[in-house]
């Protein structure tokens, strides 16, 4: 069981997320693309989601985690991005949040842990 599952193209910040939440006391697997993610969550129970809602690559983690909250009903999550006009308009349910980059581990992490519960 995986307790977060970080989606992120940038291979720094990827790492930086996953250090610290493996720091705070998180099960944390990492994937660089939508197509790695979507495998990670075919494999492994994910029950929180840190997606980076525009990829390089063309991905969409928003449009990744909706899919994945139909097929998997307790999944949360969390979209982090640059943009804050591209989070202000998600229109998120409970089981979502947005965070705006920059943002502080202390902040992401009280996040993770106020989701999870």
């Amino acid at each position: 069981m995986c307790d977060v599952l970080v989606l992120d193209d940038e291979p720094l910040i990827r790492e930086l997320l996953v250090e610290v939440l493996v720091e705070d006391g998180f099960a944390v697997r990492a994937a660089a693309t939508v197509r790695a993610a979507q495998q990670v969550l075919r494999d492994d129970t994910v029950r929180l989601l840190v997606a980076d809602k525009n990829l390089r690559a063309g991905g969409d983690g928003h449009v990744l985690a909706r899919e994945a909250m139909r097929l998997l009903p307790g999944l949360l999550v969390i979209y982090i991005s640059g943009r804050w006009s591209m989070l202000r308009d998600l229109g998120v349910t409970p089981r979502e949040r947005a965070l705006p980059k920059p943002f502080t581990a202390t902040k992401l992490a009280k996040l993770a842990h106020e989701l999870i519960g």
